[in-house]
């Protein structure tokens, strides 16, 4: 372990490597005021965002390059995904631009810095609607059966009642009028009898 490393200040914000928790970011420090929605410890205090009403800008646990996470977070997920690109000591990464990049020296010699990007994006559900059923769509009809119309159906009752009114007779369900046919039969049957046998009478008389 290099001991000497650990008390530079790399970024010459007055706090050195041993106390500082990012020694290459000049606006994190023990001294500094934590900022909301960064997702960055800024004070050192081993806390994030805390203090903040909102939350974070990534609400989710990162996980190594390449790979990503997800959580439900409100009405939503965020998806997050951290992206390591190599950087240089000279490159102002992590002071100007906190929420999209920061700059790591993973060795404590000023070599090796290692750009860490955290890309997140964030995505409203969707409200899951039932569509509206009318009540004529809901009656479903079995195969092979014969749909009849509100229509069809008033036409037939007035007939049916029609007939009823003429004639006397029942009118079967089906509205085919065979009650009433078989009944006019009968009476013609009826009064042929009844004039056959009066005319027999009649014949009688006269001999």
């Amino acid at each position: 372990m290099n001991l000497e490393a650990s008390y530079n200040d790399y970024d010459a914000d007055t706090y050195t490597g041993d106390v500082d928790c990012d020694d290459n970011d000049v606006s994190v420090n023990p001294g500094a005021t934590e900022a909301c929605n960064d997702n960055i410890d800024n004070d050192c205090d081993g806390n994030i965002d805390e203090g903040c009403t909102s939350p974070p800008a990534s609400d989710t646990t990162t996980t190594s390059s390449g790979g990503g996470s997800s959580r439900r977070r409100g009405g939503g997920s965020s998806s997050c995904v951290e992206v390591y690109d190599d950087c240089y000591p000279t490159e102002d990464c992590g002071i100007d631009n906190l929420q999209a990049a920061r700059c790591y020296d993973t060795n404590c010699n000023s070599e090796g810095y290692v750009l860490k990007q955290i890309e997140c994006v964030y995505q409203e559900d969707e409200e899951e609607t039932e569509p509206e059923v009318l009540e004529s769509e809901s009656e479903e009809t079995q195969p092979g059966e014969e749909t009849i119309s509100a229509d069809t159906e008033t036409g037939v009752e007035e007939q049916q009642a029609g007939l009823s009114d003429i004639t006397g007779a029942v009118i079967d369900s089906d509205g085919s009028g065979s009650s009433w046919v078989v009944y006019v039969v009968a009476m013609i049957v009826l009064a042929g009898i009844v004039l056959g046998y009066i005319y027999y009478r009649e014949s009688n008389k006269s001999f």
